[in-house]
């Protein structure tokens, strides 16, 4: 399972980060469309699976933070349209 690390209070040069991360999940998602993950991938499908669940639960939190902080609806389009809802993979533990 990822590690994750706790970040102080900083500007995080988040333009650069999110940017790349961004080229990787491009990258990654062409290679599984293309049936490449094999030759794009060091890792097994079974942790790369669980780091894109951890991924788009992080990103699903932070845009319902962001929403409470600045108001729902002022962003468009809905987090319903720009993400599929997941539960986090340790919720579908608890729940089996």
């Amino acid at each position: 399972m990822a590690q994750y690390h706790k970040l102080s209070i900083q500007k995080l040069g988040l333009d650069t980060r999110l940017e790349a991360l961004f080229d990787v999940l491009d990258a990654l998602h062409s290679a599984a469309s293309e049936n490449r993950l094999d030759e794009a991938c060091e890792i097994d499908r079974n942790q790369l699976v669980g780091l894109l669940q951890d991924i788009v639960y992080t990103a699903q939190q932070t845009l319902e933070e962001i929403e409470q902080q600045d108001g729902e609806g002022v962003y468009a389009p809905t987090l319903e349209q720009s993400l599929k809802l997941v539960k986090h993979p340790t919720a579908l533990k608890k729940a089996e």
